[in-house]
């Protein structure tokens, strides 16, 4: 447990390595024809969870330093019959390695976390069904058997990128070629060209249509040698925001290391900040391309008893938890009038947002949430306790970051009743 204290933020931030980019890069490595060097490999649990799968599927992973692993490519000529996985809870993870496994004909034994069970599978699992995988169910627990096809495959965009991102990485290997589909409105398109980058840096053909793309089969992952893993816009733009929160009290935020050319979103936040850092009454705002950012404008809108209609983010509803109605029912808890939609939140002006000191807020696991509370700290007039240290998932040097940028709290190894 944690207590945060009211503090503001001032400082530079290196941005930390992107989770999402570092799990493509290694499972086109693992699945390469030839041993590949990864620099700036974030050190969390996530990426653990993934090495975990790639080891089991056979490929070797050694590490030469801070942040650098080498990848040897597990044997495709005669892999592994059956592999017993613990995705743990992450579904990037689980989606990837059931779809490369499955490209394989490698049967596969899965459980997962209580939070990883609760997240849909479905939107993957049933297009891999039509296509040669045979699924003992759509939830974890499950066992998967048989070899994907190629052929078509079709995804709403509006769900979790790492679906499509799935079949993309695994449709270049299979016997024949296959299209991607991904109906219209896609959000967070960046991630899905973030996959498509990592594939033409493998070697790997990828034609573009109009809504999808063709991969033709039977290719060949080829190493490029040496990769670096970009660093993380969604995280930098938490750290940026909060800066922008802290401005009234002579803080500012400044982000170093973010790569100018990747198709990653959360680059335009200047409009979005100017709202925020008003006394607004009424915002409405369009999460479509920076959803990590949507619980922390949430708490913003609450703590300045604003009302708030926000869109563009239904996948939060299938995260570690339900962000939306998490997020909804903890502000609700603290005095703000706020309900959950089907792809957002809408909160009404003028509620009365005050909670006891010390008061408990239980993120539930989430990560994000977890950080946006703590980010919030510029507008958060009394100190409060979170309930867990759960950005260990995603990023473990956050609380060493969040006290060298000025902001205050401790840690009780004993908690207090609550």
């Amino acid at each position: 447990m944690i207590r945060i204290f009211p503090s503001f933020f001032s400082g530079t931030l290196s941005a930390p390595p992107s989770v999402a980019h570092a799990q493509r890069l290694l499972f086109a490595a693992a699945v390469s024809n030839s041993p590949t060097t990864l620099y700036n490999v974030p050190a969390c649990e996530d990426i653990r969870t993934t090495i975990l799968c790639l080891e089991a599927l056979g490929s070797t992973l050694e590490r030469k330093g801070k942040n650098t692993l080498t990848i040897q490519p597990f044997i495709k000529t005669k892999p592994v019959p059956r592999v017993d996985f613990d995705f743990g809870s992450c579904a990037a993870a689980a989606r990837y390695t059931l779809a490369i496994a499955a490209a394989y004909g490698i049967q596969v034994e899965c459980t997962a976390s209580e939070s990883l069970k609760r997240r849909p599978l479905f939107p993957l699992a049933s297009r891999m069904a039509v296509r040669g995988a045979t699924f003992s169910g759509f939830s974890f627990p499950l066992t998967m058997q048989g070899r994907l096809e190629g052929g078509e495959y079709d995804f709403d965009g509006r769900l979790s990128a790492q679906f499509a991102s799935s079949i993309l990485m695994a449709a270049p290997v299979l016997s024949g070629p296959s299209t991607v589909q991904i109906h219209r409105p896609v959000l967070m398109g960046g991630q899905i060209d973030i996959t498509i980058k990592v594939l033409q840096q493998f070697g790997i053909t990828v034609e573009p249509l109009e809504d999808g793309y063709a991969i033709p089969g039977r290719q060949v992952y080829t190493s490029p040698g040496t990769m670096r893993v970009h660093n993380d816009w969604s995280l930098a733009a938490m750290w940026l925001t909060a800066g922008a929160l802290s401005q009234g009290r002579g803080g500012s935020i400044s982000c170093t290391d973010l790569p100018a050319d990747s198709p990653q979103g959360y680059r335009n936040l200047t409009e979005m900040h100017s709202q925020l850092i008003t006394d607004f009454k009424d915002i409405t705002v369009d999460a479509s391309d920076c959803p990590a950012l949507v619980p922390l404008i949430a708490i913003v809108a609450a703590a300045r008893s604003g009302a708030v209609h926000l869109s563009g983010a239904p996948q939060l509803h299938h995260k570690e938890t339900d962000r939306l109605k998490t997020v909804a029912a903890i502000l609700r808890g603290m005095g703000a009038d706020m309900w959950d939609t089907p792809d957002g939140l809408e909160s009404r002006e003028g509620s009365f947002f005050d909670y006891p000191e010390d008061v408990l807020i239980d993120c539930q696991g989430d990560a994000n949430i977890t950080m946006s509370f703590a980010l919030a700290a510029p507008l958060l007039k009394k100190p409060f306790l979170l309930q867990e240290r759960a950005v260990d998932k995603t990023w473990p040097g956050f609380w060493n970051q969040y006290r060298a940028l000025g902001g205050k709290f401790e840690i009780l190894e004993n908690p207090i009743d609550s």
